[in-house]
């Protein structure tokens, strides 16, 4: 049974509310989908983990879904397509928050190599999208 199918009126409920008062909005993988079935994407653009893009996406038909996306940034909220390019999307938060110099800093101690493309996926290709 997947996340989607698993989350609680309570969390969705909880999103739709805590939201306006976010500066920022992260979601990592098929957390878009939650984020969706609150509401908070509804017009906006966003992504998710490609394995999981039909489940995913069918929670918001009113959000305009990018297929070909490491990580979309639409406003204050940042989507991520999974796990890994969530650390990449992390960065690019990092680095527009605090500059490249840091987000550099903390790839390096993280030992992680990263990803700057937000649009070069290779998994959308892969899973037919």
């Amino acid at each position: 049974m997947s996340l989607m199918s698993e989350a609680s009126e309570t969390t969705i409920t909880f999103i739709r509310n805590i939201f306006p008062s976010l500066k920022y909005l992260i979601t990592v993988c098929t957390g878009a989908g939650l984020a969706a079935r609150a509401g908070v994407l509804d017009g906006r653009n966003a992504t998710t983990n490609k394995a999981e893009w039909a489940k995913t996406i069918a929670l918001g038909p009113k959000t305009n879904w990018i297929p070909h996306a490491r990580w979309v940034v639409d406003g204050n909220v940042w989507t991520t397509s999974g796990v890994s390019p969530g650390t990449d999307g992390v960065l690019a938060f990092i680095e527009e928050q605090y500059g490249a110099d840091a987000a550099t800093r903390v790839a390096n101690t993280m030992e992680w190599v990263r990803i700057t493309n937000s649009s070069g996926d290779p998994f959308a290709g892969l899973y037919g999208l």
